[in-house]
């Protein structure tokens, strides 16, 4: 356990798709988790229908599939797993962020491929995965990325795929699943009175693990008539990585702690308990 954490109340608005897994990791280190998720992780039935359909009738004509979140190798190998399948091209790449990594295994289970190339970049970065995955030559990369709803969408999203275009490669995006605010009320916990049947101890710290997260959570304050900014004053602000930390800070938030490991939530609960070591102590703001 990590005393520097000991009885903080980190608020944390991650999805619960793998918002689970960051609230274990704070609980591991002695803080008092806070869920108030803002976004959600969705695969509509249209989409799901539209992903099965590129895969039984494209996948034969491109050179890959590049992820930037695991929910996008979920919703493909959902659609493997209920498709006739066409040969490959070879080399055929599967590409990944840090420990997303992991569940390529259940793409290559579903259609194994004897010259398949797993590329993983040593920073999990979008940006490391295009240099990772090298020149394109002209070959087409299918992107599995989400459709953004009630939010704007992410300069992550664009970016990743101009990158890959500068590389050479030619990249196919397709909207795999949906990222969806979660309404005006998803930050009411995060408040005292208003909305909120019982007061709450406000968080020392929110830990924000991606862009559409913290322009959730800034909306739903809004929603809820309480200026953001002055709410966030005295909180510690966390950011999972420096791709999250550079979408937090576009929207106005100043940012304290950015994990250097963003390949798990645990670079990002270790990063807050070193900043609060630092700090000799983890006290909440006053309200």
């Amino acid at each position: 356990m990590n005393p520097t954490l000991l009885d903080c109340c980190v608020a944390f608005t991650s999805p619960v798709s793998y918002g689970e897994f960051l609230r274990s990791q704070l609980e591991s280190a002695g803080a008092i988790p806070l869920w108030v998720p803002t976004i959600s992780i969705q695969q509509s039935d249209r989409l799901q229908a539209k992903v099965r359909q590129v895969i039984a009738a494209e996948l034969h004509q491109i050179s890959g599939l590049a992820f930037t979140s695991r929910n996008g190798i979920r919703a493909v190998a959902s659609a493997l797993s209920s498709v006739d399948l066409p040969p490959l091209r070879t080399p055929f790449y599967l590409g990944a962020l840090g420990r997303d990594a992991q569940l390529l295994s259940s793409l290559t289970e579903i259609y194994p491929h004897p010259h398949c190339q797993v590329v993983v970049p040593p920073v999990a970065t979008p940006e490391a995965l295009v240099e990772a995955l090298g020149p394109g030559q002209g070959r087409p990369l299918l992107c599995p990325v989400p459709r953004v709803v009630g939010l704007t969408e992410p300069a992550v999203i664009p970016n990743f795929l101009k990158a890959i275009a500068h590389r050479g490669w030619r990249p196919l995006r397709l909207d795999a699943y949906e990222t969806i605010w979660c309404g005006a009320d998803c930050a009411a916990a995060l408040v005292q009175g208003g909305r909120v049947s019982q007061p709450v101890q406000k968080a020392a710290a929110i830990i924000l693990t991606s862009t559409a997260e913290v322009e959730g959570l800034l909306k739903s304050l809004r929603a809820l008539q309480i200026d953001p900014h002055r709410w966030l004053q005295g909180v510690v602000v966390a950011a999972h990585g420096p791709v999250t930390a550079q979408g937090i800070r576009a929207q106005g938030v100043q940012v304290q702690v950015v994990s250097s490991d963003s390949s798990s939530f645990a670079g990002v609960v270790q990063a807050l308990g070193q900043y609060f070591q630092k700090a000799t102590q983890c006290s909440a703001p006053e309200a």
